[in-house]
């Protein structure tokens, strides 16, 4: 069995003005270090609130803290966070003595903290430590928006565990890392699918395959959900790859998928110093080794009406 962690450290989201995509005069409408969180971990007993009992792929089924964790129905969460999920496959609170919760802000973990000093946010992924390789375990802390927003810019630093297992010899794993969502008044957050309560969504993640490499992922599902989640009509348009499911070679210098380079590639590969890609097939060292900090960045932009297919986004790393 081998824990997994992504660990995120100040977290910003910003408002571009008037439709303004200069990020320098957009308006900050939340941001977060973690420093003065009190210790917090989505496995609290006082969490245990009667609502729907968290469980792991043993078949364990857990009278703890509740599997989805809400402050407008009494949870208590981090300062500024809304909802939070856990679903572990091992954990201390499920019994799994020296084992870490899900989701932590933890004084203890300040050597998982930017600088090795203060607090993050720490997720833990899970293996079955079977031979399907599966990653059931998932976390999220969310915030939501007092006021609907149009567009989005999101910084934030993240960083892999230094005992992550790749996935570059292995089958295919999927990690999802970071989302945009759009709620339903009165709707549940963790609530996805065709019949769910959320669309439109941005999806940002990763993957790891032996014969392409790691890779980046990119989900977008539309509204209405119920007829037109997976954005196939019409489809989207302007991307590297249909199935968004893109390497660090061709696809991060050909962005809109028209046969002809549009972008210039300077980040270097961790191994080898050269530009990402340029070396053929990207492996998870090549970018995330030797626990490196990344600095991520997000823009979204909607369409400006169904169907209109003029919608934006964009993603940096490291700028």
């Amino acid at each position: 069995m081998t824990i997994l962690s992504a660990r995120i450290s100040k977290f910003v989201l910003m408002m571009p003005l008037l439709g303004m995509v200069c990020l320098a005069k957009a308006d900050v409408i939340f941001t977060e270090d973690f420093d003065d969180q009190p210790d917090w971990h989505s496995g609290l007993e006082i969490n245990d609130l009667g609502g729907l009992n968290p469980f792991n792929v043993r078949g364990d089924t857990f009278d703890g803290a509740d599997a989805e964790q809400f402050r407008d129905k009494g949870y208590t969460l981090p300062s500024g966070w809304d909802s939070a999920r856990q679903s572990p496959v091992w954990a201390g609170s499920f019994g799994d003595a020296g084992f870490p919760e899900n989701v932590e802000i933890l004084a203890e973990n300040s050597d998982k903290a930017r600088g090795g000093a203060g607090k993050s946010l720490v997720i833990y992924r899970q293996s079955t430590g079977n031979l399907s390789y599966q990653w059931p375990s998932d976390g999220q802390l969310d915030v939501k928006l007092s006021t609907p927003q149009e567009e989005l810019y999101v910084r934030f630093w993240m960083r892999f565990s230094d005992n992550w297992t790749p996935i570059d010899t292995v089958t295919s794993g999927m990690t999802k890392l970071f989302r945009i969502s759009s709620v339903d008044e009165d709707g549940n957050p963790f609530s996805a699918f065709s019949d769910g309560d959320s669309a439109p969504i941005f999806v940002w993640g990763y993957q790891g395959t032996p014969d392409f490499g790691v890779r980046h992922l990119y989900t977008f599902r539309a509204d209405p959900q119920e007829t037109n989640y997976s954005m196939t009509n019409p489809p989207l348009r302007n991307v590297p790859s249909t199935n968004l499911s893109l390497n660090y070679q061709g696809h991060i210098r050909d962005l809109n998928g028209d046969g002809t380079e549009d972008n210039v590639v300077t980040l270097p590969s961790l191994i080898t110093d050269n530009p990402l890609g340029s070396d053929g097939i990207v492996k998870h060292d090549d970018v995330w080794g030797g626990g490196i900090w990344r600095k991520m960045e997000f823009y979204v932009k909607m369409n400006s009406a169904p169907g209109a297919l003029d919608g934006v986004t964009m993603v940096w790393m490291d700028g």
